[in-house]
């Protein structure tokens, strides 16, 4: 139970970074945003997986 919940709130962590860093543009249609926190990090994981990019593990909100 405690992986699942690390799981989720990291991979909401990855949707705020999404957010964030303007990777919206590049994973998200670009008119509007009618996509979760959730939603938003799962596809940025799937594009740095594709693109073998670095992928952000911190838990730690870093500016």
């Amino acid at each position: 139970m405690i992986a699942a919940c690390l799981a989720y709130i990291w991979i909401i962590f990855l949707g705020v970074i999404a957010h964030r860093d303007q990777w919206t543009a590049i994973i998200h249609r670009t008119d509007r945003c009618d996509l979760s926190l959730f939603q938003l990090g799962l596809r940025l994981l799937d594009h740095f997986l594709n693109l073998d990019l670095p992928i952000p593990f911190a838990l730690a909100w870093v500016d």
